[in-house]
């Protein structure tokens, strides 16, 4: 149960969204594939997809922290997967619990 208190003490706390790209399931996958070739067929999904907003509000984001680099989502994938790569380069990856 919280208390008034608590709640004051929470007012600083902001929550926001970050508006992006909205694309069908069946796009992520055939990107990350596209992306990491070795990934083809290990990805899966179920039509329909699950229902999601078109569209998020980032007004309050915009307005408390500028405006954020927009990254399309297939950059987005390259990059992580890039960074992924890197990390297991340089030995810093844990990917035991994946297994």
């Amino acid at each position: 149960m919280a208390h008034a208190d608590d709640r004051r003490a929470r007012r600083g706390e902001r929550v926001y969204h970050l508006h992006g790209e909205s694309i069908a399931i069946a796009e992520v996958v055939r990107v990350i594939e596209e992306a990491c070739p070795a990934a083809k067929g290990l990805v899966s999904h179920a039509e329909p997809a699950m229902p999601f907003a078109d569209a998020l509000d980032d007004a309050g984001y915009q307005r408390d922290l500028g405006p954020a680099p927009r990254t399309s989502f297939a950059d987005g994938v390259r990059r992580t997967l890039e960074q992924f790569r890197q990390l297991q380069k340089d030995g810093r990856l844990d990917a035991r619990e994946l297994g």
